[in-house]
Protein backbone atom coordinates (compact mmCIF):
# COMPACT_ATOMS: atom_id res chain seq x y z
CA UNK A 1 0.00 0.00 0.00
CA UNK A 2 2.56 2.17 0.88
CA UNK A 3 4.18 1.81 -3.10
CA UNK A 4 3.97 4.83 -5.08
CA UNK A 5 2.60 2.73 -8.11
CA UNK A 6 4.11 5.03 -10.42
CA UNK A 7 5.04 3.24 -13.54
CA UNK A 8 8.25 5.16 -14.00
CA UNK A 9 11.88 4.34 -14.51
CA UNK A 10 13.72 5.70 -11.74
CA UNK A 11 15.17 9.29 -12.15
CA UNK A 12 19.00 9.60 -12.31
CA UNK A 13 21.04 10.50 -8.86
CA UNK A 14 24.24 12.29 -8.39
CA UNK A 15 26.63 9.25 -8.01
CA UNK A 16 28.07 10.79 -4.57
CA UNK A 17 25.09 10.80 -2.54
CA UNK A 18 23.20 8.01 -0.42
CA UNK A 19 20.83 5.85 -2.16
CA UNK A 20 18.00 7.49 -1.17
CA UNK A 21 18.32 10.96 1.00
CA UNK A 22 17.14 9.87 4.55
CA UNK A 23 14.19 12.28 5.88
CA UNK A 24 13.08 12.41 9.31
CA UNK A 25 9.73 13.04 11.22
CA UNK A 26 9.50 16.87 11.38
CA UNK A 27 11.19 17.74 8.26
CA UNK A 28 9.79 20.82 6.87
CA UNK A 29 9.96 21.62 2.80
CA UNK A 30 9.36 24.26 0.69
CA UNK A 31 9.98 24.60 -3.15
CA UNK A 32 11.57 27.63 -4.97
CA UNK A 33 11.91 28.92 -8.45
CA UNK A 34 11.14 29.14 -11.52
CA UNK A 35 7.40 28.72 -13.15
CA UNK A 36 7.31 24.91 -12.21
CA UNK A 37 7.82 25.76 -8.85
CA UNK A 38 5.21 28.26 -8.43
CA UNK A 39 2.28 26.32 -10.35
CA UNK A 40 2.14 23.55 -12.71
CA UNK A 41 -0.84 23.79 -14.92
CA UNK A 42 -3.00 25.39 -12.36
CA UNK A 43 -1.62 23.00 -9.61
CA UNK A 44 1.20 22.98 -7.08
CA UNK A 45 4.66 20.95 -7.20
CA UNK A 46 3.97 20.68 -3.47
CA UNK A 47 0.96 19.37 -3.60
CA UNK A 48 2.29 16.35 -5.79
CA UNK A 49 4.92 15.67 -3.78
CA UNK A 50 2.94 15.82 -0.46
CA UNK A 51 0.19 13.53 -2.50
CA UNK A 52 3.01 10.94 -3.90
CA UNK A 53 4.96 10.75 -0.63
CA UNK A 54 1.97 9.92 1.18
CA UNK A 55 1.93 12.90 3.00
CA UNK A 56 5.43 12.49 4.59
CA UNK A 57 6.67 15.45 2.37
CA UNK A 58 4.68 18.35 4.20
CA UNK A 59 5.04 21.73 3.06
CA UNK A 60 4.24 25.34 5.45
CA UNK A 61 1.15 26.93 4.22
CA UNK A 62 1.44 30.02 1.37
CA UNK A 63 -0.35 32.06 -1.07
CA UNK A 64 0.50 29.03 -2.73
CA UNK A 65 1.53 26.65 -0.33
CA UNK A 66 4.99 25.50 0.27
CA UNK A 67 5.78 27.31 -2.86
CA UNK A 68 8.09 30.53 -3.41
CA UNK A 69 8.35 30.09 -7.04
CA UNK A 70 7.78 32.87 -9.34
CA UNK A 71 7.28 32.99 -12.92
CA UNK A 72 10.48 33.25 -15.22
CA UNK A 73 12.29 33.68 -12.25
CA UNK A 74 16.23 33.34 -12.71
CA UNK A 75 19.23 31.42 -10.71
CA UNK A 76 20.13 35.09 -9.52
CA UNK A 77 16.69 35.64 -8.67
CA UNK A 78 16.53 32.73 -6.48
CA UNK A 79 19.70 33.05 -5.11
CA UNK A 80 18.44 36.98 -4.04
CA UNK A 81 15.56 35.43 -2.69
CA UNK A 82 17.91 33.44 0.40
CA UNK A 83 17.95 35.38 2.71
CA UNK A 84 13.58 36.23 2.34
CA UNK A 85 12.98 32.14 2.26
CA UNK A 86 14.71 31.66 5.39
CA UNK A 87 13.33 34.56 6.94
CA UNK A 88 9.98 33.73 6.72
CA UNK A 89 10.49 29.95 6.76
CA UNK A 90 12.82 29.59 10.51
CA UNK A 91 11.85 25.77 10.55
CA UNK A 92 12.95 24.97 7.02
CA UNK A 93 14.89 21.65 6.66
CA UNK A 94 14.51 20.85 3.18
CA UNK A 95 14.45 23.40 -0.28
CA UNK A 96 13.42 21.75 -3.59
CA UNK A 97 15.22 24.01 -6.30
CA UNK A 98 13.62 23.61 -9.80
CA UNK A 99 15.56 26.68 -11.50
CA UNK A 100 17.77 27.49 -14.54
CA UNK A 101 15.77 27.33 -17.85
CA UNK A 102 15.39 31.38 -17.80
CA UNK A 103 19.21 31.57 -17.11
CA UNK A 104 20.39 28.99 -20.39
CA UNK A 105 20.74 32.29 -22.05
CA UNK A 106 23.96 33.60 -19.50
CA UNK A 107 25.79 30.73 -19.94
CA UNK A 108 26.94 27.93 -18.61
CA UNK A 109 30.21 29.53 -16.46
CA UNK A 110 27.38 31.79 -14.63
CA UNK A 111 24.72 29.77 -13.92
CA UNK A 112 27.47 27.24 -12.27
CA UNK A 113 28.44 30.19 -10.07
CA UNK A 114 24.86 31.12 -9.28
CA UNK A 115 23.74 27.69 -8.31
CA UNK A 116 26.72 26.68 -6.16
CA UNK A 117 26.04 30.39 -4.47
CA UNK A 118 22.27 29.02 -3.85
CA UNK A 119 23.45 26.05 -2.68
CA UNK A 120 26.25 26.74 0.12
CA UNK A 121 23.85 29.64 1.22
CA UNK A 122 21.41 27.14 2.16
CA UNK A 123 23.84 24.79 3.21
CA UNK A 124 25.17 27.18 5.72
CA UNK A 125 21.64 27.55 7.11
CA UNK A 126 21.77 24.09 7.84
CA UNK A 127 19.32 23.13 5.10
CA UNK A 128 19.59 20.39 2.21
CA UNK A 129 19.51 21.59 -1.21
CA UNK A 130 17.32 19.34 -3.35
CA UNK A 131 17.92 20.62 -6.95
CA UNK A 132 15.19 19.14 -10.23
CA UNK A 133 17.51 19.82 -12.70
CA UNK A 134 16.55 22.01 -15.87
CA UNK A 135 13.74 20.08 -18.20
CA UNK A 136 13.66 19.17 -21.65
CA UNK A 137 11.57 21.33 -23.37
CA UNK A 138 10.17 21.65 -27.14
CA UNK A 139 10.20 25.26 -27.82
CA UNK A 140 12.73 27.65 -29.57
CA UNK A 141 15.11 27.33 -26.68
CA UNK A 142 14.87 23.65 -25.81
CA UNK A 143 15.57 22.69 -30.18
CA UNK A 144 18.43 25.42 -29.83
CA UNK A 145 21.50 23.24 -29.58
CA UNK A 146 23.45 25.97 -28.15
CA UNK A 147 20.79 26.21 -25.11
CA UNK A 148 20.50 22.38 -24.85
CA UNK A 149 24.28 21.95 -24.57
CA UNK A 150 24.24 24.39 -21.72
CA UNK A 151 21.12 22.39 -20.05
CA UNK A 152 22.89 19.38 -20.04
CA UNK A 153 26.13 20.50 -19.28
CA UNK A 154 24.52 22.39 -16.72
CA UNK A 155 22.58 19.17 -15.52
CA UNK A 156 25.98 17.07 -15.48
CA UNK A 157 27.96 20.09 -13.60
CA UNK A 158 25.24 19.49 -10.74
CA UNK A 159 25.49 15.90 -10.72
CA UNK A 160 29.28 15.75 -10.14
CA UNK A 161 29.04 18.67 -7.42
CA UNK A 162 30.27 16.81 -4.38
CA UNK A 163 31.14 18.39 -0.62
CA UNK A 164 27.53 19.55 -0.20
CA UNK A 165 24.07 18.76 1.23
CA UNK A 166 23.21 18.25 -2.16
CA UNK A 167 20.76 15.52 -4.00
CA UNK A 168 20.37 15.95 -7.46
CA UNK A 169 17.51 14.71 -9.45
CA UNK A 170 17.42 14.20 -13.09
CA UNK A 171 14.47 14.05 -15.18
CA UNK A 172 15.79 13.10 -18.72
CA UNK A 173 15.16 9.12 -17.73
CA UNK A 174 11.19 9.90 -17.76
CA UNK A 175 10.23 13.34 -19.00
CA UNK A 176 10.30 13.09 -22.74
CA UNK A 177 8.04 15.70 -24.10
CA UNK A 178 8.98 15.19 -28.06
CA UNK A 179 8.51 11.65 -27.06
CA UNK A 180 5.43 12.26 -24.31
CA UNK A 181 3.51 15.01 -26.03
CA UNK A 182 0.70 14.55 -22.91
CA UNK A 183 3.60 15.77 -20.26
CA UNK A 184 4.05 19.29 -21.72
CA UNK A 185 2.26 22.51 -22.02
CA UNK A 186 1.49 23.87 -26.06
CA UNK A 187 4.03 26.08 -25.23
CA UNK A 188 6.58 23.63 -25.34
CA UNK A 189 7.73 24.95 -22.10
CA UNK A 190 5.95 24.33 -18.68
CA UNK A 191 4.84 20.31 -17.68
CA UNK A 192 1.22 19.92 -17.67
CA UNK A 193 -0.40 17.93 -14.68
CA UNK A 194 0.59 14.78 -15.85
CA UNK A 195 4.20 16.11 -16.41
CA UNK A 196 4.16 17.05 -13.06
CA UNK A 197 3.40 14.01 -11.42
CA UNK A 198 6.43 12.38 -13.26
CA UNK A 199 8.64 15.09 -11.92
CA UNK A 200 7.31 14.96 -8.43
CA UNK A 201 7.56 10.90 -8.32
CA UNK A 202 10.84 11.70 -9.41
CA UNK A 203 11.57 13.70 -6.16
CA UNK A 204 10.01 11.45 -3.64
CA UNK A 205 11.71 8.06 -5.30
CA UNK A 206 14.92 10.00 -4.84
CA UNK A 207 14.46 9.99 -0.96
CA UNK A 208 13.67 7.54 2.13
CA UNK A 209 11.83 8.53 5.11
CA UNK A 210 12.77 7.54 8.34
CA UNK A 211 9.88 6.18 10.69
CA UNK A 212 7.86 7.78 12.30
CA UNK A 213 4.91 7.12 14.59
CA UNK A 214 2.33 9.86 12.60
CA UNK A 215 2.44 11.42 8.86
CA UNK A 216 1.26 14.93 9.49
CA UNK A 217 -0.77 16.96 7.68
CA UNK A 218 -0.11 18.00 4.00
CA UNK A 219 -1.45 21.69 3.96
CA UNK A 220 -0.41 22.01 0.23
CA UNK A 221 -3.56 20.42 -1.13
CA UNK A 222 -5.80 18.98 2.00
CA UNK A 223 -9.53 20.24 1.31
CA UNK A 224 -10.64 18.70 4.86
CA UNK A 225 -12.16 21.41 7.87
CA UNK A 226 -10.20 20.98 10.51
CA UNK A 227 -8.15 18.10 9.45
CA UNK A 228 -5.66 18.58 12.38
CA UNK A 229 -8.25 17.09 15.04
CA UNK A 230 -8.62 20.46 17.05
CA UNK A 231 -11.24 20.96 19.61
CA UNK A 232 -12.25 18.21 21.38
CA UNK A 233 -16.81 18.40 22.12
CA UNK A 234 -18.66 16.04 23.38
CA UNK A 235 -20.50 12.67 21.94
CA UNK A 236 -22.13 10.65 23.90
CA UNK A 237 -24.52 9.10 20.90
CA UNK A 238 -23.54 4.79 20.56
CA UNK A 239 -20.19 5.92 22.71
CA UNK A 240 -19.53 6.25 26.62
CA UNK A 241 -20.57 9.53 29.10
CA UNK A 242 -16.92 10.75 28.50
CA UNK A 243 -16.52 10.50 24.79
CA UNK A 244 -15.41 13.45 22.52
CA UNK A 245 -14.59 14.41 18.73
CA UNK A 246 -12.60 16.64 17.26
CA UNK A 247 -14.41 19.86 16.18
CA UNK A 248 -16.41 19.69 13.03
CA UNK A 249 -15.89 15.98 12.84
CA UNK A 250 -18.73 13.17 13.55
CA UNK A 251 -18.61 9.57 15.17
CA UNK A 252 -21.02 6.20 14.72
CA UNK A 253 -21.54 3.07 16.75
CA UNK A 254 -24.28 1.01 16.62
CA UNK A 255 -22.61 -1.76 16.46
CA UNK A 256 -23.71 -2.65 20.23
CA UNK A 257 -20.40 -2.87 21.77
CA UNK A 258 -19.36 -0.29 24.32
CA UNK A 259 -16.80 2.74 22.64
CA UNK A 260 -14.77 5.57 24.32
CA UNK A 261 -13.41 7.73 21.89
CA UNK A 262 -11.00 10.53 22.76
CA UNK A 263 -9.01 13.22 21.51
CA UNK A 264 -5.28 12.69 22.69
CA UNK A 265 -2.31 14.77 22.19
CA UNK A 266 0.72 11.63 21.01
CA UNK A 267 4.08 13.86 20.38
CA UNK A 268 2.98 17.17 19.85
CA UNK A 269 0.25 15.72 17.35
CA UNK A 270 -3.61 15.63 17.65
CA UNK A 271 -4.64 11.79 17.62
CA UNK A 272 -8.36 10.38 18.00
CA UNK A 273 -8.31 7.39 19.67
CA UNK A 274 -11.33 4.56 19.69
CA UNK A 275 -11.54 2.14 22.61
CA UNK A 276 -13.85 -0.66 22.41
CA UNK A 277 -15.02 -3.40 24.84
CA UNK A 278 -17.81 -5.79 25.61
CA UNK A 279 -19.34 -7.41 22.97
CA UNK A 280 -20.61 -6.83 19.47
CA UNK A 281 -24.03 -7.43 18.61
CA UNK A 282 -24.44 -6.22 14.81
CA UNK A 283 -21.71 -6.64 12.28
CA UNK A 284 -23.56 -4.98 9.21
CA UNK A 285 -23.22 -1.36 10.67
CA UNK A 286 -20.44 1.12 10.66
CA UNK A 287 -18.43 2.08 13.53
CA UNK A 288 -16.78 5.72 11.77
CA UNK A 289 -15.24 8.59 12.33
CA UNK A 290 -15.99 11.00 9.52
CA UNK A 291 -16.32 14.33 7.74
CA UNK A 292 -19.73 14.78 6.16
CA UNK A 293 -19.93 18.46 4.65
CA UNK A 294 -21.63 18.65 1.38
CA UNK A 295 -19.39 20.53 -1.30
CA UNK A 296 -16.81 19.83 1.05
CA UNK A 297 -14.58 18.38 -1.17
CA UNK A 298 -15.93 19.49 -5.17
CA UNK A 299 -14.35 17.50 -7.86
CA UNK A 300 -14.42 17.99 -12.01
CA UNK A 301 -14.91 15.60 -14.66
CA UNK A 302 -11.19 14.47 -15.44
CA UNK A 303 -9.38 14.99 -12.05
CA UNK A 304 -8.34 12.88 -9.61
CA UNK A 305 -8.88 12.20 -5.88
CA UNK A 306 -6.57 10.81 -3.06
CA UNK A 307 -5.85 10.95 0.21
CA UNK A 308 -5.13 9.27 3.28
CA UNK A 309 -4.23 9.19 7.13
CA UNK A 310 -1.90 7.16 9.54
CA UNK A 311 -3.89 4.10 11.49
CA UNK A 312 -2.48 1.90 14.56
CA UNK A 313 -5.57 -0.85 15.65
CA UNK A 314 -4.34 -3.23 18.22
CA UNK A 315 -5.96 -4.31 21.24
CA UNK A 316 -7.00 -1.55 24.12
CA UNK A 317 -3.59 -2.21 26.02
CA UNK A 318 -1.87 -1.70 22.79
CA UNK A 319 0.47 -4.89 22.93
CA UNK A 320 -1.25 -7.76 20.96
CA UNK A 321 -4.12 -8.11 18.25
CA UNK A 322 -7.18 -6.51 17.83
CA UNK A 323 -10.33 -8.95 18.91
CA UNK A 324 -13.47 -8.20 16.72
CA UNK A 325 -12.53 -5.72 14.17
CA UNK A 326 -13.85 -7.88 11.50
CA UNK A 327 -12.59 -5.10 8.49
CA UNK A 328 -11.62 -1.58 8.30
CA UNK A 329 -11.67 1.60 5.06
CA UNK A 330 -10.42 4.52 4.91
CA UNK A 331 -13.05 6.70 2.40
CA UNK A 332 -12.87 9.58 0.40
CA UNK A 333 -16.51 9.94 -0.96
CA UNK A 334 -17.07 6.65 -3.27
CA UNK A 335 -13.30 6.11 -2.97
CA UNK A 336 -12.02 3.40 -0.75
CA UNK A 337 -8.52 2.31 0.51
CA UNK A 338 -9.60 -1.48 0.02
CA UNK A 339 -12.74 -2.89 -1.41
CA UNK A 340 -16.34 -1.91 0.34
CA UNK A 341 -18.33 -4.89 0.69
CA UNK A 342 -21.83 -4.25 3.02
CA UNK A 343 -23.05 -7.83 2.00
CA UNK A 344 -20.02 -9.44 3.06
CA UNK A 345 -19.92 -7.02 6.50
CA UNK A 346 -16.37 -6.30 5.56
CA UNK A 347 -14.68 -3.17 5.08
CA UNK A 348 -11.19 -5.15 4.32
CA UNK A 349 -8.93 -7.66 6.16
CA UNK A 350 -7.57 -6.16 9.20
CA UNK A 351 -5.42 -9.21 10.53
CA UNK A 352 -5.23 -8.80 14.06
CA UNK A 353 -2.83 -5.76 14.16
CA UNK A 354 -1.67 -3.16 11.83
CA UNK A 355 0.27 0.23 12.21
CA UNK A 356 1.13 2.32 9.20
CA UNK A 357 -0.10 4.92 6.50
CA UNK A 358 -3.61 3.93 4.69
CA UNK A 359 -3.18 5.89 1.35
CA UNK A 360 -6.60 5.98 -1.16
CA UNK A 361 -5.49 4.92 -4.63
CA UNK A 362 -5.76 7.90 -6.63
CA UNK A 363 -9.18 7.56 -8.79
CA UNK A 364 -10.18 9.60 -11.73
CA UNK A 365 -13.33 11.26 -11.97
CA UNK A 366 -15.66 11.05 -15.23
CA UNK A 367 -17.66 13.05 -14.10
CA UNK A 368 -18.61 16.23 -11.75
CA UNK A 369 -18.67 15.00 -7.96
CA UNK A 370 -19.01 16.41 -4.16
CA UNK A 371 -17.74 14.41 -2.28
CA UNK A 372 -19.60 14.36 1.30
CA UNK A 373 -17.77 12.28 3.43
CA UNK A 374 -14.45 11.09 4.45
CA UNK A 375 -13.25 9.20 7.30
CA UNK A 376 -12.24 6.02 9.23
CA UNK A 377 -15.06 2.91 8.74
CA UNK A 378 -14.95 -0.34 10.88
CA UNK A 379 -17.06 -3.74 10.99
CA UNK A 380 -16.98 -5.43 14.20
CA UNK A 381 -17.65 -9.30 14.52
CA UNK A 382 -20.61 -10.15 16.15
CA UNK A 383 -19.15 -11.34 19.69
CA UNK A 384 -16.55 -10.09 22.02
CA UNK A 385 -14.39 -7.19 21.63
CA UNK A 386 -11.11 -5.61 22.68
CA UNK A 387 -9.45 -2.97 20.27
CA UNK A 388 -7.70 0.22 20.56
CA UNK A 389 -7.65 2.07 16.91
CA UNK A 390 -5.85 5.27 16.68
CA UNK A 391 -5.88 7.62 14.39
CA UNK A 392 -3.88 10.74 12.82
CA UNK A 393 -4.22 13.45 10.82
CA UNK A 394 -5.58 12.81 7.60
CA UNK A 395 -5.09 14.37 4.09
CA UNK A 396 -7.90 14.52 1.69
CA UNK A 397 -7.28 16.53 -2.07
CA UNK A 398 -8.11 16.88 -5.59
CA UNK A 399 -5.15 16.89 -8.15
CA UNK A 400 -4.89 16.35 -11.91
Amino acid sequence: MLSLGLGMSLPQRRAGNLPGLPIAPGAVFVVEGDNVAAQVDGRSLAAWMGALSNGRMTFPPNTAPGTEGANSHTLQQVLSDVPGVLGKYPALTHIVIHAGRHSLTSGLESMKTQAEAIIDAYNAANVHVIWSCVLKATDAVGTNATHEATRTGFNAWLAALSGKRLTVVNHDVNFVPAAQPALIQSGGVYPTAAGARVIAGNIVAAMSFLASNHVALMPSANALTNAAFSGASPFTTGFTADSVVPTNWSLLNDTGATVKASVLDIGGVRTVELLGSGAASNNSVDLRLSRQTAYELPVQEGQWVEGGMFIDIANAAGTGDAVGVNGWTVLIGDTYAFRKDHAAASLGDMGGRFSGFVRVPPMKRTSASNFQSFGFYARLATGPVDFRIRLWAPYACVTG
